[in-house]
């Protein structure tokens, strides 16, 4: 068996647990019209560790099994390569990892989005606004702001051809203070999201 993260997958790793989170749930595949999102998924230590043994190509699982015996030498193997099934046959069945037979890795990794798989698409628009739920008819015809999108820091080292901050001002971080402010607002608002 082979186990490997998944393209959509955004991990992070703090000092007591682990964190997975569909990157899709962010709108970053909009043009991808992508299936379902898997969501977000919290790991304990253990969990995170385990997880931290992947990588973006396939593993077998006995060198992963492998790894964390050097990670928990006081754990027999047999005790570790169950708990290490159990793990990645929860995450795979869940949508955060691939655990599977070596077969065809293309085909796998074919039904993920990339920027030379995208294909035009036409919007449909509708005359039957009664089975549609549209904005209107759920908030009335008092607009008002449904998502926030903060950025708290502009420090970056890169200096991508597409960004709107200018090189020299990415330095400031927003004070606490400021970010407070702006949740206050929010929240007085009724921001949705």
């Amino acid at each position: 068996m082979i186990v490997f993260k998944l393209p959509y997958i955004m991990y992070r790793a703090y000092p007591n647990f682990g964190y997975l989170t569909d990157n899709r749930n962010f709108g970053y595949d909009t043009a991808s019209m992508s299936r379902l999102k898997v969501g977000d998924l919290l790991l304990s230590k253990t969990g995170s560790m385990f997880y931290s043994q992947l990588s973006d190509s396939p593993k077998k699982i006995e060198d992963i099994i492998g790894s964390l015996c050097e990670l928990f030498t006081d754990i027999p193997y047999a005790t570790i390569e169950a708990d290490a099934v159990k793990f990645f046959t929860l995450l795979h069945s869940k949508g955060f990892v691939y655990l599977g037979e070596e077969v065809d890795l293309a085909k796998i990794r074919n039904q993920y989005f990339s920027y030379g798989k995208v294909q035009p698409y036409e919007l449909q628009a509708s005359d039957k606004l009664e089975t549609q739920k549209t904005y209107e008819s759920t908030f009335g015809m008092d607009y008002r702001l449904t998502r926030l999108h903060v950025d708290i820091s502009s420090r970056c080292n890169e200096n991508c051809v597409h960004c709107y901050i200018p090189t020299y001002k990415k330095r400031s971080l927003m004070t606490e203070d400021m970010f407070d402010v702006i949740i206050r607002q929010s929240k007085v608002m009724n921001v949705l999201n």
